[in-house]
C-alpha cells in the first residue's frame, strides 16, 4: 500500500512532437547525442531519433538477465536488494546476444542521449514488423535527462514469440522528442539525485550498487 507504480502525463489537445526536420535542426544547434568522450555524434533521424544497443564492452558486464526465481522485491526499499539475487550479469565478448522467449534483459544504448529542459522524450518500437520484440518498456524520458553531455538510455528488452539475436550497434528503438508548454520547476538530473543520470549500465534504484 502506498507504493507509486505509474507516472501520468497530461496532454492538452494533442502532443507537440518534433518532426524529423525540427529534430535535425535542434541537434545541429543544441546537440542531443554524445559519445563517452563528451563529443557530439551524427544523429540517425528518421521518424524520430534511432537508438542502438551497446554490446561492445569486452570483458565487462554489458547486460543483466533477470533470474526466474528470486526473493520478494520490496518496492519502497532503495539501494536495498542484492543484485546477485535477482540478476545474472552477462559479458558479450562476441558483440552479440541471443534473447530467448520470455527472457528479460537490461541493456544500455550505444549513444548518450540528452533531453532539453523544455522537452520530454518517448521511446517507441523501431520496427513492429520484426516480431514481438520490445526494448522500450522504460519508455518515458523526463525533461533534463542527460543534461550537459548526455546519459545512456536503459533498454528493457524482451521477445515473446521467437529467439532474437541482437548485434552491437543494432537499432532497437526510436525516440520522439516532445515540446512542453514551459520548463518544469524541477528537472531530471544530479540536483534531485536522479537514478539514471550520466551512468553506464545501471539497474533501478532498488538495488545496491555493489553487493555486500
Amino acid at each position: 500500500e502506498g507504493d507509486s507504480l505509474n507516472q501520468m502525463r497530461l496532454v492538452k489537445n494533442s502532443n507537440n512532437f518534433l518532426n524529423d526536420v525540427q529534430l535535425t535542426k535542434l541537434h545541429k544547434k543544441y546537440p542531443i547525442l554524445f559519445n563517452n568522450s563528451k563529443k557530439s555524434l551524427s544523429a540517425n533521424i528518421s521518424s524520430g531519433l534511432k537508438v542502438s544497443v551497446d554490446l561492445n564492452n569486452k570483458d565487462k558486464i554489458t547486460a543483466f538477465k533477470a533470474k526466474n526465481s528470486t526473493p520478494i522485491l520490496y518496492f519502497s526499499k532503495i539501494k536495498y536488494h542484492k543484485i546477485s539475487e535477482f540478476w545474472k550479469p552477462i559479458k558479450t565478448n562476441k558483440k552479440s546476444l541471443v534473447i530467448l522467449p520470455d527472457e528479460f534483459f537490461i541493456l544500455k544504448s550505444k549513444q548518450k542521449i540528452k533531453i532539453p529542459e523544455n522537452m520530454a522524450g518517448e521511446m517507441i518500437p523501431y520496427d513492429t514488423g520484426i516480431g514481438d520484440f520490445r526494448a522500450h518498456y522504460a519508455g518515458f524520458f523526463d525533461p533534463g535527462f542527460g543534461s550537459n553531455f548526455g546519459s545512456y538510455a536503459v533498454l528493457e528488452v524482451r521477445t515473446n514469440e521467437v529467439p532474437f539475436n541482437l548485434e552491437h550497434d543494432q537499432i532497437v528503438a526510436r525516440l520522439y522528442y516532445e515540446k512542453l508548454d514551459k520548463i518544469p520547476s524541477k528537472v531530471y538530473g544530479n540536483k534531485i539525485s536522479s537514478n539514471y543520470q550520466n551512468q553506464g549500465l545501471a539497474l533501478s534504484k532498488h538495488f545496491k550498487v555493489i553487493d555486500d
